[in-house]
């Protein structure tokens, strides 16, 4: 489990996003907190993979509520034209 902590941060998207994957099939609870980082990675995939991981973990992979979809800049609450640093600065 160690060695899927590590690679949680490693500088390439599939690897992150592969250790993600594992991590939140892993049925470990303590991954919780590696999964809930992974939401903010600035790859949207490794983040859907994190938010995926979280379902699976938390028994609810359907999700736990109304899923938002972080392409679509309504539901985020950000204007069309919106900058990369308003986009990171957001909380939705």
């Amino acid at each position: 489990m160690g060695r899927l902590r590590k690679l949680a941060s490693d500088s390439r998207v599939e690897v992150r996003r592969t250790a993600l994957w594992a991590l939140g099939r892993s049925g470990d609870i303590s991954t919780a907190k590696l999964l809930i980082e992974g939401l903010a990675d600035p790859d949207i995939t490794v983040a859907r993979e994190a938010s995926l991981g979280l379902c699976i973990l938390s028994r609810r992979p359907e999700g736990c509520g109304e899923s938002i979809d972080p392409t679509d800049d309504s539901q985020m609450k950000l204007k069309e034209d919106a900058t990369d640093q308003e986009r990171k600065t957001t909380s939705g």
